[in-house]
């Protein structure tokens, strides 16, 4: 297949790229882990009517809120922290509506069963027949399955003991996100079940897996990377999500090729996104906190640990654009970033000739070299800049859409 472009590298150094897991993946492992979304077993203990346990929950998360805001720094993924921030704005909430489609979620006092491949288990009223564990980690685990009535293909993300952050998130994201158009480029949650000891998360299942498979199958079939036009077109989805995420006042926190999947066959008249961003569940919510506000706590994700956190300099929304340019790296060489500092922060990896140099030049440079918080590159100049060199390429673009069409379908 000769629809991607050169490759960086010799052939005889591919190597299949492997997930790079965050330390903030670690659901109940240690304490400064995203176990802070853990529902406390006095959720479900206390009465759903018993106002006195609720208010005195509520006076308990907001002392806590008040005596970790007080520190001078603050960890955003503290475990007691977030669980006092779901307190306090009351998530999941008891007295909610079930027809309400906002929040489609439901709150059990049974023990949610484990899945188990090849059997149909009932999750919150519905049948979803379980065909295969797709992925694992310590976040717990992911299934396919069929939704029995309607036969739509799901994924069910399994955890134990239940964990609602990542629930909240996306909730909110839907709630404040101020384009429509932009939503199917967000994790969407169609189903959710919390119960005392675990809780499953259902949406749409991908057939074409993340931009980590993707690469990894253009390599395998044709020892070559993907070509330009596509890294250009996939680049600009990424900005763009991602700019619409930060308007939401929320960091990802863990923004890698895995955590975008392809849910559509990409195409040049689709407004609409056709990568989705997922796995909310390192998230940070601005909202919580004072504007401007800066964080010292270093994610311990190989290739995607930002300047701020390795030169020990307070960040926020920093931290998604350098994974953003990791994950750009991935689709223009194969590999992982790697930085040097010269001048500046720069790629390791040199642009070959027949790139367009000057764009992911300035890309690099204005993603990796970002003086503070007040110094923010502007997401949108970015895109035009890569759609100023794009649309020269048009033709190619189409001719690599089929190529990559070709490739996905011939599983």
């Amino acid at each position: 297949m000769g629809g991607f472009s050169k490759t960086s590298t010799p052939v005889g150094s591919f190597r299949y790229l492997r997930k790079h897991e965050s330390n903030l993946s670690n659901l109940g492992q240690n304490e400064d882990s995203m176990n802070s979304t853990v529902v406390e077993s006095s959720f479900f203990q206390a009465g759903e009517h018993d106002e006195e346990a609720q208010r005195r929950r509520l006076e308990k998360a907001l002392a806590t809120i008040e005596t970790h805001l007080a520190r001078p720094f603050i960890d955003p993924f503290n475990s007691e922290l977030c669980r006092a921030f779901l307190t306090k704005v009351d998530f999941p909430a008891r007295g909610r509506d079930p027809s309400d489609e906002e929040h489609p979620y439901c709150l059990t006092h049974a023990n949610l069963p484990k899945l188990v491949k090849g059997q149909t288990t009932n999750l919150g009223g519905t049948a979803y027949s379980v065909e295969k564990e797709v992925g694992r980690g310590s976040y717990g685990s992911v299934f396919r399955a069929v939704n029995t009535q309607t036969g739509a293909v799901v994924a069910i993300k399994y955890q134990k003991p239940a964990n609602t952050w990542e629930l909240y998130i996306c909730t909110e994201v839907k709630k404040r996100l101020t384009n429509d158009i932009m939503l199917p480029g967000f994790m969407d949650i169609c189903d959710a079940v919390i119960a005392p000891n675990a809780s499953v998360l259902v949406s749409e299942f991908s057939q074409y897996g993340s931009l980590l498979d993707i690469n990894n199958k253009i390599r395998t079939a044709t020892t070559k990377v993907m070509h330009e036009s596509l890294v250009m077109h996939f680049s600009c989805q990424i900005l763009s999500i991602v700019e619409y995420l930060h308007a939401c006042n929320i960091i990802h926190a863990d923004i890698k090729p895995d955590n975008f999947l392809l849910m559509k066959i990409p195409s040049r008249d689709l407004e609409a996104p056709t990568i989705r961003l997922i796995d909310f569940g390192c998230a940070i919510d601005m909202n919580f906190f004072e504007p401007k506000r800066q964080f010292k706590k270093v994610i311990q994700t190989d290739g995607f640990t930002c300047i701020e956190m390795q030169e020990g300099r307070p960040w926020s929304f920093q931290t998604d654009l350098f994974c953003v340019a990791g994950t750009i790296h991935v689709m223009l060489f194969g590999e992982y970033m790697q930085i040097v500092k010269k001048y500046e922060w720069d790629i390791k990896q040199k642009l070959p000739r027949y790139l367009k140099k000057h764009v992911w030049t300035e890309v690099f440079q204005k993603l990796l070299n970002i003086k503070d918080i007040d110094h923010m590159p502007s997401l949108p100049k970015l895109r035009e800049l890569i759609n100023s060199e794009a649309y020269k390429m048009d033709s190619e673009l189409t001719k690599h859409i089929r190529t990559l069409s070709n490739l996905l379908k011939s599983r």
